[in-house]
């Protein structure tokens, strides 16, 4: 695997290698609870992909609901299951940011599926 995903907190950066990831995976799949901590002054994970597509989730919902997928090219995709739309699953996922509110998502609040 090449890919790696890097989660900031705050400023405070950690960077899941490829290895680490598939260490604490099982099936190729591990929960998103195990890459992000909670944190007291956190609301939101923002979830960035590698072209830039973003998705702020709550973050009790991507803690409890989310799943990384590692997928055999080295991407990492997201699925949040029974998430309140289907735009938070991000594909070739590279940054999980920690943030007080939402941030603006990268597509519409109800687009056309």
């Amino acid at each position: 695997m090449t890919g790696k995903l890097t989660v900031d907190t705050f400023g405070e950066r950690r960077e899941w290698t490829a290895d680490e990831l598939a260490s604490l995976a099982c099936g190729g799949r591990l929960r998103v609870s195990e890459v992000v901590a909670d944190h007291p002054r956190a609301t939101h994970a923002t979830f960035s992909s590698r072209d830039g597509y973003r998705a702020s989730i709550p973050l009790g919902v991507a803690r409890r609901q989310g799943v990384l997928f590692l997928q055999a090219d080295g991407s990492i995709r997201l699925r949040v299951e029974d998430g309140a739309t289907l735009c938070w699953n991000v594909k070739d996922l590279g940054e999980v940011r920690l943030t007080v509110g939402a941030e603006p998502d990268s597509v519409p609040e109800n687009p056309v599926h």
